[in-house]
This record gives C-alpha cells, sequence and structure tokens, in this order.
C-alpha cells in the first residue's frame, strides 16, 4: 500500500507502490498463464490491467475509479478505437496510466490468422495508438494477444519489434 502522503484528499485510498521499468529484452513473454516468468513483483503487489478500449463509457469510468484511489493501471488499447476516440487514449496517458496495445482490430482467433495479417493488426495498432497519443510518442512496448490466443509465429514477430507479450497471471473473466 502506498502512504497516503501520495493520494492528497484521499487517506484511505489504495495508492501506487511503486512504478516498475521493465525491459522486453530481459521478459520477453509474461504471465503465468501460458509462460514461465511473470514480473518480479514483491508480495501483496499487482499489476492491474484492462483490454479492449478505450471506450467511453466504460473507460471512463475506469479511469475515474482509478484516480479516486490513486491507483495506475496498464492499458492494453485497440488501434480501431484508439482512432475512433483520440481523446479516450489521452486521458489514460494523462491519468499517469502505461498505454500498450492490443492489435487494430481485436480479431477472434487471431492464432489462427495468416501471420502477415496478424503482423499487420500489430503494426496498425501501435500506430493507431500513437497517432490518438498526438504528441509524438508511442505506447509502451507492451502487447497483449487479443484472447491471449498466441502461436509461434505471433511471438517471435513481436519480439523483433521488441514488444513484450503480456499474458496473465490470473484473469478477471470479465466480458
Amino acid at each position: 500500500r502506498a502512504s497516503a502522503a501520495g493520494c492528497p484528499g484521499h487517506p484511505d485510498a489504495l495508492g501506487t507502490s511503486r512504478t516498475m521499468v521493465v525491459d522486453p529484452r530481459e521478459y520477453p513473454l509474461i504471465g503465468t498463464m501460458q509462460y514461465a516468468k511473470t514480473l518480479p513483483l514483491e508480495d501483496h503487489e499487482v499489476v492491474l490491467t484492462f483490454d479492449d478500449g478505450p471506450l467511453p463509457k466504460h473507460s471512463y469510468q475506469v479511469l475515474e475509479i482509478l484516480a479516486a484511489q490513486c491507483v495506475k493501471a496498464t492499458f492494453f488499447l485497440v488501434g480501431q478505437q484508439a482512432n475512433a476516440n483520440p481523446e479516450g487514449v489521452r486521458r489514460v496517458r494523462d491519468g499517469g496510466h502505461t498505454i500498450a496495445t492490443h492489435t487494430q482490430h481485436h480479431p477472434s482467433g487471431m492464432h489462427r490468422i495468416p501471420l502477415d495479417r496478424a503482423e499487420k493488426e500489430i503494426d496498425d495498432g501501435i500506430a493507431s495508438v500513437a497517432a490518438a497519443l498526438g504528441d509524438g510518442t508511442g505506447p509502451a512496448p507492451f502487447f497483449r494477444i487479443p484472447g491471449l490466443a498466441r502461436n509461434d509465429g505471433i511471438e517471435a514477430y513481436a519480439q523483433s519489434r521488441g514488444l513484450q507479450i503480456w499474458s496473465a497471471d490470473f484473469p478477471a473473466d470479465d466480458w
């Protein structure tokens, strides 16, 4: 738990205890649901992630809750959604959250589509999120495959782009 001093006006907030910098080369594949490694967390630490936005109705509620609790999270954004709601991408960034990518169109069964199409989904998603940021920056080098539908080709391509693939340790199963 972070100190109350880190969350002015919210002495009982959960807070964020620390921010980690992770090298994708050291941890190219993370999440014990599918891979051998996870992030080097301390006891009682979690990394909170959200997929599929930004969707104003849901994303803005989540951002308000996180702000009230002074909690930071990683958002895996879909390029198509970033194109439709660039303001939402900037709100995530301005809230101090990490912005990552989750393809351009969130194809179901991504592990079964041709590799060239999967590569385009990855590249276009990154480009759309970067464009929505509008400040010359890009998303973090973190990528989550839709539905966690991994295959060797997608993993090899993502790693060749310097991306770290995030699976999960515990799913919320809230879709």
